[in-house]
């Protein structure tokens, strides 16, 4: 079975756009209090809850508000930032396509649905289920514990939706060439 295959020849990829849409992660964690103890933070709670995603993602009984606010941050900038990852790392890099003949079609398929389940576990992760990591086991309560180690794991799943946002868009791509070539041969074998 022929396969499209895409090569970086040079991958530049947006560091500097990472770290501004990271900074405001940290800058959350730093700023906002653990919970809501005054009017003001009542009012930047209730709105979360009531306009914006509530307790989505992953947050913290060890500071609500904090997680809230990130978690919440996470899901309205993730998608946009994401696009615009892709795109300004595709403009500045250099890839080169080819035909390889290597895998089986259930091969394929297997990867194909492989990495569509793991987009649909991530985006059930961080933007419909809610996980308090400070009552989970020792193994993520560190970072339900630390304020820094909970940004430093936030950051973690925005790079993540990054990288899950090129390889979506790789893969379709080579999906639309292979479709689109398959459909040229057709077209000339019927002349």
């Amino acid at each position: 079975m022929r396969r499209f295959k895409i090569k970086f020849i040079k991958m530049k990829i947006p560091y500097g756009f990472m770290v501004f849409t990271w900074l405001p992660v940290f800058l959350l964690a730093c700023i906002v209090p653990s919970t809501a103890d005054s009017q003001f933070y009542q009012l930047v709670e209730r709105m979360i809850d009531e306009h914006l995603f509530g307790n989505v993602g992953v947050w913290s009984s060890a500071f609500p508000l904090t997680s809230k606010a990130v978690a919440n941050y996470i899901c309205l900038v993730a998608p946009v930032c994401a696009v615009i990852f892709t795109i300004v790392t595709m403009r500045k890099s250099v890839v080169e396509s080819s035909d390889v003949v290597e895998w089986s079609v259930g091969k394929q398929i297997f990867i194909l649905i492989s990495f569509l389940g793991l987009v649909a576990f991530v985006f059930y992760f961080v933007f419909i289920g809610g996980r308090d990591f400070a009552s989970l086991g020792n193994r993520y309560s560190f970072f339900g514990n630390y304020k820094m180690a909970f940004a430093l794991f936030s950051v973690g799943i925005l790079y993540l939706l990054y990288v899950m946002t090129l390889f979506g868009y790789l893969a379709f791509k080579m999906l639309f060439i292979v479709v689109f070539r398959c459909a040229q041969v057709n077209i000339f074998r019927n002349r």
